[in-house]
């Protein structure tokens, strides 16, 4: 696993630092109209957007509580938004080495002793939020399919969302789980035991459909604060959008930057912002748009960052020692 690691870095380097390449030498001749875009950001809406962002971060944390709830696991609201400021942190500043998913994983499993549970839970939260991207994606192809004309985003929309489906009908119905259970004979006898054991975890979920339904309205809210918080950072720079082109467009960016392997997202996101919103708006103030948001949401991680450090129980060193040693094997191997 770990001789794999150095290929998949190297890789989400080289298509990263590729993309912003590709951006700067496209805005080659316009860099100062960006800059001048940047130079008159109105603060009063730049702060309006931190709050937005702010109030997204803290949806999250209680979408997060609500699962890990349904999984008996005696995480506070305040666990939870240190979980996922820590996870932004480690995504945005250890993109390389640490995912946030996997430091979340860990930290609850320190916390609550819960290994499985800790696993099905993060797993859940993430995909939670992977359901709101597509739902608001799939309106967006419905409303936009004419200014959308890729045949690839439309694909991979759809794709994912068939995923999604199938996913949610194998772990929610027992009737469709063993139809398909033949299949996991056909896999190696670890994944086999690993998706035995996954599935238990996660069928936790079927008896908490009230719950489940709630931690969906939670992820649509943080996602309509995601959304609020770009049209502030556009305000702030006198973009001529309206706010429903970011209910539709922000989800398929985040869509997007989701699916590409990247560091954090980064340069396929600006890449994204621009494809999008230059339609809507000078394609000078739109990077300068994805720039201004990028250094909101560093900003925001580093907040994490303090945090972690302040906190003080766990370490990076001790983190990545126990993602590539026997503790996270251990992890997965055992019994929710």
């Amino acid at each position: 696993m770990n001789k794999k690691h150095p290929v998949s870095h190297f890789l989400r380097i080289f298509i990263s630092f590729s993309a912003l390449a590709i951006i700067v030498y496209l805005f080659r001749n316009e860099l100062t109209e960006v800059g001048g875009y940047l130079k008159k950001a109105h603060v009063q809406y730049v702060c309006l957007a931190i709050v937005g962002y702010l109030a997204a971060v803290w949806f999250m944390a209680l979408r997060f509580k609500i699962i890990c709830q349904m999984q008996k696991m005696n995480l506070t609201l305040k666990d939870c938004v240190y979980l996922t400021m820590m996870a932004l942190f480690f995504n945005n500043f250890f993109p390389s080495s640490v995912g946030g998913d996997v430091v979340k994983v860990y930290y609850a499993y320190k916390k609550t002793k819960t290994k499985l549970g800790s696993f099905a839970a993060v797993i859940t939260d993430r995909f939670c939020g992977v359901v709101t991207f597509v739902i608001f994606a799939l309106i967006a192809l419905i409303f936009f399919h004419e200014e959308i004309a890729n045949p690839y985003i439309f694909g991979a929309v759809i794709g994912v969302g068939l995923v999604a489906l199938v996913v949610i009908l194998y772990f929610s119905s027992k009737e469709v789980a063993k139809k398909v259970h033949f299949l996991n004979h056909l896999l190696p006898r670890r994944i086999d035991v690993m998706i035995e054991k996954t599935y238990r975890a996660f069928n936790r979920f079927a008896s908490y459909r009230l719950e489940v339904v709630v931690a969906v309205l939670v992820s649509i809210l943080a996602q309509l604060s995601v959304v609020t918080a770009n049209y502030f950072v556009a305000k702030s720079l006198d973009l001529p959008i309206d706010f429903v082109v970011f209910i539709l467009m922000i989800p398929l960016i985040s869509f997007v930057s989701l699916l590409a392997p990247s560091l954090g997202g980064l340069g396929i996101r600006e890449g994204a912002y621009i494809y999008f919103f230059s339609r809507f708006a000078p394609r000078e103030g739109v990077l300068a748009l994805s720039i201004l948001w990028y250094g909101l949401l560093l900003g925001t991680s580093l907040l994490g960052g303090i945090w972690y450090s302040i906190q003080g129980k766990l370490h990076v060193d001790e983190i990545r020692e126990a993602i590539h040693g026997q503790d996270m094997e251990d992890l997965l191997d055992s019994e929710a």
